[in-house]
């Protein structure tokens, strides 16, 4: 049955397949969802793989009470929760067409979006602001493209030798993936034994917490477990921290700009209520 979702308009029907596609990566904060959503969380078992189940439960729950079950609803739940559900903000906001799949930001600044995407109807605070381009010009708008694209093209060089590195020092030190281990599920707030001591699964289970505008994680991995890791490029040395935390920076800097910065306040603006 396809619900009403309410003062946002998208062409994609809101149902349980597609919520556990937006929040699937995002199972193991399910009493923060099922808490923010308003549904019953307390008999759920919070045990090492049972975080997904947990997670379609509490959603069954939020449909079954058909109370406030829309698109806004998320939007707020993730703006509520920004630490927790930043990925699911950024798969969330990509499903439903108010930014590009291209952009894989969890910032909404950097967020491309069209007037069909949202409805404007009379009367409505702040949802009847007109949506117009953030670009003052084709010539600023392309620098930001050409922005993005760099640190894109960085971040893919970066997280390769980022890889390479962790499995390099992982054949030398067998203890490595069990410190890592143990530290991410500390760091991240994840279950017990939801990662495995190995490189392999370790960095499968960081990928859909980071990108090339939000790298923290691999920042914070770098100053733990490689600190004094280097590499050299044309016959120059360089320290993987030092380039992820200007990577960081970068990032940062087109994030506040004031292009980028005014579309974030519309955003933020249009989905604070």
């Amino acid at each position: 049955v396809e619900l009403n979702p309410g003062p946002i308009t998208s062409d994609k029907e809101l149902n349980k397949a597609a919520v556990m596609k937006i929040f699937g990566s995002s199972a193991h904060h399910c009493m923060t969802i099922g808490a923010g959503l308003g549904v019953k969380t307390a008999d759920l078992q919070q045990i090492p793989g049972a975080a997904t189940n947990s997670l379609m439960m509490v959603f069954e729950r939020w449909f079954d009470t058909d109370r406030d079950v829309n698109w806004d609803t998320l939007i707020k739940l993730c703006y509520d929760f920004p630490d927790q559900l930043g990925k699911a903000k950024s798969n969330l906001l990509k499903y439903i067409g108010l930014i590009q799949d291209t952009s894989v930001s969890d910032d909404p600044s950097l967020a491309s979006h069209s007037a069909s995407s949202l409805s404007t109807s009379a009367g409505d605070t702040p949802c009847d602001m007109p949506v117009t381009t953030p670009f003052e010009s084709t010539a600023s708008e392309e620098k930001v493209y050409e922005s993005l694209d760099d640190l894109r093209l960085k971040f893919s060089d970066l997280v390769t030798l980022f890889e390479t590195k962790f499995e390099e020092k992982s054949n030398h030190d067998k203890q490595l993936a069990t410190d890592v281990s143990k530290w991410l599920i500390a760091h991240m707030d994840w279950e017990h034994g939801s990662v495995e001591s190995n490189i392999d699964d370790i960095l499968r289970k960081i990928r859909p917490y980071y990108d090339f505008i939000d790298c923290k994680l691999l920042l914070d991995m770098s100053k733990k477990f490689l600190q004094d890791v280097t590499f050299a490029d044309d016959g120059v040395t360089y320290k993987l921290v030092d380039e992820l935390h200007s990577h960081t920076l970068m990032s940062k800097s087109l994030c506040t700009s004031n292009t980028v910065s005014e579309l974030k306040k519309f955003l933020q603006e249009h989905f604070k209520h």
